[in-house]
């Protein structure tokens, strides 16, 4: 029978008791015991129904497992099953074992097939059973649910919307003081007989009629409401659910029925304890008009109604009318109550399937004698699996003790070739490793061993002599060495733990250790010789070899016979050794729920945008990026806060392999990163990154000042060390804090300042107190050293109040780099509340970047072109009025086609020329100080000279260096380099590049080491109809940027760039 279907029908015996007990209890209890109790009481009972929980020690365990065992052994078995041949003498299970020649031995059994063909037509209804179980619960969920629906579009066909104020607002009002948020509809349809509620996410209160009296109409819209409240309409489903599921179960079907008596005797009391009990009887009265027009349909799961049958009418109006408020006796019987409700549940238990099941159901498989007078090779395959290896009573026999619905064990025995096989497998999906199985085979000196453990667990202690070869990969292996062994051991562990005892101190042996591991421990006798990742010794006669190689990531234990304890033994183990060394490995599912989700890294995957990201979710995940199938090329998205256990972290990244993929923090938390190597040449959390993007991510307590401090040309930084073309923005970091003085953080970060290391000035400005950073950060703001300002910002507490201080300064100065890099640091609400002041001050520039904040760039695009509209047709309307009319970009004055066309604004704020080579006359706007057209004139030859010789001579320069821009594509987040310049004060710098293709290009500077730095920076997104350019001019100087050299570089932030053209041109200061 179905393991399922064992645990289903044990919770519904064990619920059924529940039942029983409290419609017992309710005969005492009926009126003593507040309703609500009465109502939500049986939530117990439905859990107890849904859930397979239980303690260890339970009322009913011992009794579903002696059923179970009583109905396995009456049952019709297969005939093998029945007589086991060779079977050892005791009470284990029977044997598992084969012939030399591979044959099973016949016995008179084989007959009973043909004698009784109905056994097994016997076997497959019990194996079946559960089929016919599972399509009744769904068959009947689904009925329900289709007269669900049935029911709502009755109800929905003839629905009108209530659209008197005056009823509304009283529901509105009734709803607030419920503590009613979400709109309630409400709605009339003459097709129902009594009020009710419908919908469980849009909530609609129907009427039977508009026409109902003010007191009546308060009553049942409260009574309504405290449905809604409740949730009482997904009780009800859950209810039935628990139906669907034990249809087989006629106490189930009682107890829906009292629920939903008790659903509304626990309403009407919530409804008289609001309005006092003085209002009873007028609350009554609503509940008799209501009833007066019952008949004309039947009520459904989808609603809760105001009324019932007359017997339960009967019943709530002498509920209502001895309504008194509970005393505290009352109150204190009723906590005993629940508490003695809920431990009954738990303490009557479920079925289990414990070791004890697994007896009643181990194996039984035909079992002959082996020759053990040779020396056999012995050969052992393990998979998903808890296996115990023991030496065999009987002597010269394999058997197993094993649960044959969870595990497949299979002997193979090779009496030509002696060679000796079993392979052992669990045959489900998920396994939880419960149960341990116990392999035994013959005490005897053997020659070649093989085990094989793949994401399991071996314990081995009787291999007395021989050549151990072991492939572990993602298990548990303990293995010992007996005294006197002779032979050789060559293990590999990749990822997991590796335990070797010798029991006589490795004794003439040579043991080589070999560390290729990503992360972990490797525990060693402290006179064994450690060099780089090799450990060796040596004694005696050095005949015994063994050689044991680490891999990937986990914990390695090698240790002689007095070495071993748990007083230094590994923390995270200790509790798994105590288990396995009294011999009931697996008891708590350490495998499955320990090892297997932290320090197994499997990660789960989810598409966004066409990519595949890996889920990081625990620090064994965060440090198997870059180790086995997770390479250094992959996307990786953080799902939870993560803390680092104590030792040194490994920076993502090396120089041979770089990490080239992508990291989102998510804006999750990374804790308790440290770095205390003095040698360390790389440090952070990313080593070396090359074209990567690392984002998101919030760094805190982290420790790294002491790493390095003995290195030169060491790479600093919290996130990212060395970033080869890399982005790395929006993280936050927060050190973890040092002992340090003020005066101690304050001489640093001046040095690191001085020192232009932006890394270092990170790392130490969120140390310093908020009159320091309040300091530096004015400092920086008055020099506007933009780089070092949005480092130290980043650094600032989330409830800083320079944020604001700073944030109010910069809109007011008008400077919205800096009010950029501010408002990074800011929530959505934050910024609606900027983007406000914007638009009330009319504010276009930092309305556009807020916009684009929000992520809401489309209503600025249509708020800018209705704006250029306006100011068109204001400007159009202004040349008209000096006689000036344009068609298309052609200008005429008087009726004559204008040739050059000048409009110059006060300070040349704004300038308009148009030149038409077809025109006969040139024009100038004459405009006063207040930038009003006062007039039109002709210009004069001289003036005609003078701006075209400007303009001739705007392209006349020496000193001009251009580097071409000409690439075909540019990749989805390519960032390309452009060579390395020097620049010097007053330089000019023009970007003049187009994309044919693609979304957003990103031209800038940065300085080496520091990509996620940009100096000189555009960054255009492409906007609808218009090319995607990225022209721009800048001028090298203080205060905003210092001389020096810096790389050139091109990127494509947001998907692929074609044909990418143009140039960039370096004008320097002393050109002619």
């Amino acid at each position: 029978m179905n393991a399922v279907l064992k645990i289903f029908l044990s919770m519904s015996f064990s619920g059924s008791l529940l039942i029983l007990a409290l419609l017992f209890g309710k005969q005492f209890l009926k009126n003593k015991i507040s309703r609500q109790w009465q109502y939500y009481i049986w939530l117990i009972v439905v859990l107890r129904l849904l859930l397979p929980f239980g303690t260890e020690v339970s009322l009913m365990g011992k009794a579903y497992q002696a059923v179970d065992q009583a109905i396995s052994q009456t049952a019709p078995l297969p005939p093998q099953q029945q007589f086991p041949l060779n079977a050892p003498e005791s009470n284990l299970a029977p044997a598992v074992g084969a012939e030399h020649h591979n044959k099973t031995v016949s016995s008179p059994a084989d007959d009973v097939t043909t004698a009784h063909p109905l056994q097994d037509i016997g076997v497959l209804l019990i194996n079946q059973i559960w089929l016919v179980w599972l399509v009744a619960a769904l068959g009947l969920l689904i009925r329900k649910i289709t007269v669900y629906q049935g029911f709502m579009r009755y109800i929905r066909a003839g629905l009108t919307p209530v659209s008197d104020i005056e009823r509304l607002d009283k529901l509105s009002i009734v709803a607030e003081r419920s503590g009613i948020k979400k709109p309630i509809e409400l709605c009339v349809n003459p097709l129902v007989s009594s009020p009710l509620l419908i919908g469980f996410f849009r909530p609609c209160i129907v009427l039977p009629s508009a026409d109902i009296p003010e007191k009546d109409f308060r009553y049942i819209i409260l009574h309504e409401l405290t449905h809604y409240k409740r949730r009482d309409m997904f009780y009800k489903w859950l209810v039935q659910i628990t139906v669907c599921l034990h249809w087989f179960n006629p106490l189930v079907y009682l107890m829906s029925r009292e629920i939903t008596k008790a659903c509304e005797f626990s309403c009407d009391e919530a409804v008289l304890a609001k309005m006092g009990s003085g209002n009873a009887q007028d609350y009554g009265k609503t509940l008799l008009d209501a009833m007066a027009a019952v008949g004309r349909y039947k009520e459904n799961l989808g609603a809760v109604t105001l009324s019932e049958n007359k017997q339960l009418l009967k019943e709530r109006l002498g509920a209502i009318m001895k309504f008194r408020e509970q005393s505290r006796s009352v109150k204190i019987l009723t906590v005993l109550l629940t508490l003695c409700v809920v431990l009954g549940a738990a303490f009557v238990g479920v079925y289990s399937l414990g070791p004890a099941t697994a007896n009643a159901h181990a194996a039984s498989l035909p079992g002959t004698p082996l020759d053990t007078t040779g020396r056999p090779s012995l050969s052992l395959d393990v998979s998903n699996a808890a296996v115990n290896v023991l030496a065999a009573p009987r002597g010269s026999k394999i058997y197993a003790e094993f649960n044959e619905d969870v595990y497949q064990v299979e002997p193979r025995i090779d009496g030509q070739r002696d060679i000796w096989s079993v392979s052992i497998s669990c045959k489900t999906n998920t396994n939880n490793n419960a149960e341990t199985i116990k392999l035994y085979i013959p005490d005897i000196a053997y020659g070649d061993v093989t085990l094989n453990v793949d994401n399991g667990h071996l314990t081995c202690d009787l291999i007395r002599s021989g050549n151990i070869v072991g492939n572990f990969n993602m298990a548990s292996v303990f293995l010992t060495l007996p005294e006197g062994f002779a032979g050789s051991v060559d293990a590999t562990a990749n990822s997991g733990y590796f335990q070797l005892i010798s029991q006589d101190d490795f004794k003439n042996t040579t043991v080589t250790i070999t560390d290729n591991g990503s992360w972990g421990e490797i525990y060693r006798p402290k006179n064994f010789k450690e060099s780089g990742n090799l450990t060796t010794f040596t004694d005696g006669t050095g005949a015994n070899v063994i050689q044991i190689t680490r891999k990937g990531s986990g914990v390695m234990g090698i240790y002689t016979s007095d070495a071993f304890d748990t007083s230094n033994f590994p923390d995270d183990w200790k509790d798994l050794w105590q288990d396995e060394w009294q011999g009931k490995p697996w008891e708590d599912d350490w495998w499955q729920n320990t090892w297997q989700e932290d320090d197994s890294p499997e990660m789960e995957t989810i598409e966004l945008k066409g990519k595949t990201y890996y889920q990081v979710a625990n620090e064994a995940q965060l440090r198997a990026i870059g180790t086995g199938k997770y390479g250094m090329n992959l996307n990786y998205m953080q799902q939870a806060d993560i803390s680092l256990s104590a030792g040194d972290w490994v920076p993502i990244g090396t120089w041979d392999a770089p990490f080239t993929g992508t990291y989102n923090g998510n804006g999750f938390e990374i804790t308790g990163l440290t770095m205390t190597d003095p040698d360390a040449k790389i440090i952070g959390l990313f080593g070396v990154a090359k074209n990567a993007h690392i984002y998101n991510i919030t760094l805190r307590d982290y420790d790294i000042a002491s790493a390095g401090k003995n290195a030169t040309n060491k790479s600093v930084g919290a996130v990212l060390a060395i970033g080869q073309g890399s982005r790395s923005y929006d993280n936050f970091v927060y050190p973890k804090e040092a002992g340090a003085s003020i005066e101690d953080n304050s001489s640093e970060i001046e040095r690191y300042y001085k020192a232009d290391s932006l890394p270092l000035f990170e790392i130490t400005f969120p140390r310093l107190d908020e009159n320091a950073q309040r300091t530096w950060l004015e400092k920086l703001y008055a020099e506007s050293d933009f780089a070092f300002f949005s480092v130290a910002v980043r650094g600032l507490g989330s409830n800083s109040p320079l944020l604001a201080d700073f944030t109010e300064k910069a809109y007011t100065d008008e400077e919205m780099a800096f009010f950029s890099t501010l408002t990074d640091r800011m929530d959505e609400a934050e910024l609606e509340l900027w983007l406000d002041r914007a638009l009330e001050d009319g504010n276009w520039a930092f309305q556009s970047m807020l916009f684009d904040k929000l992520n809401r760039g489309e209503e600025f695009d249509e708020l800018e072109e209705k704006q250029q509209k306006e100011w068109a047709e204001a400007q159009a309307a202004e040349y008209q009025a000096v006689g000036i009319t344009m068609d298309g970009k052609d200008y005429y004055y008087q009726g004559q086609l204008v040739n050059i066309f000048l409009d110059i604004r006060p300070n040349k704020s704004v300038y308009t020329l148009n030149m038409n080579p077809k025109g006969t006359v040139n024009i100038k706007i004459v405009r006063d100080t207040e930038s009003k057209i006062t007039g039109v004139a002709y210009m004069t030859e001289a003036e005609v000279i003078e701006l075209l010789g400007d303009m001739d001579d705007s392209d006349d320069k020496t000193g001009v260096e251009i580097i071409p821009v000409d690439f075909k594509t540019v990749a989805a987040g390519e960032t390309i380099f452009l060579g390395e310049y020097t620049l010097s004060d007053g330089d000019e710098i023009l970007y003049d590049i187009s994309a044919k293709t693609g979304n957003r290009m990103k031209v800038f500077f940065a300085k080496d080491n520091q990509e996620d730095v940009a100096y000189w920076s555009v960054n255009n997104l492409r906007q609808p109809g218009e090319p995607l350019e990225c022209i721009a001019d800048f001028t090298v100087g203080p205060p905003a940027t210092k001389p020096g050299t810096y790389k050139l570089y091109l990127q494509a932030p947001d998907g692929t760039l074609g044909t990418v053209r143009g140039s960039v041109s370096i004008v320097s200061a002393d050109a002619s």
